[in-house]
């Protein structure tokens, strides 16, 4: 449902809250705020509880699509070993 659709940004507030509840989110679980602060920072669009509710919904759909975080693997560059040597000799 598009944000312009709410008469009051408490009520897409309060929908999304409903929404992520539905999804699995546990706003209970850091017990750091109450429901005024959610949705006052919610409202605000910053602070501990946005992250917290981002973080969450994001853990949850890399956890429902089965991501895995891989190893990085870097490309073997000569160059650099040999750029840090120029920078020596053009210093002295």
């Amino acid at each position: 449902m598009p944000f312009k659709n709410f008469s009051k940004p408490e009520e897409a507030i309060e929908k999304l809250v409903s929404d992520a509840k539905r999804y699995g989110v546990d706003f209970s679980a850091p017990n750091k705020w109450n429901f005024f602060d959610l949705n006052k920072q919610l409202v605000q669009g910053h602070g501990e509880s946005v992250v917290y509710l981002v973080d969450e919904l994001l853990n949850r759909e890399l956890f429902r699509r089965d991501f895995k975080f891989g190893t990085p693997v870097f490309p073997a560059d000569s160059d650099s070993d040999s750029g840090e040597e120029e920078e020596k000799e053009d210093e002295s």
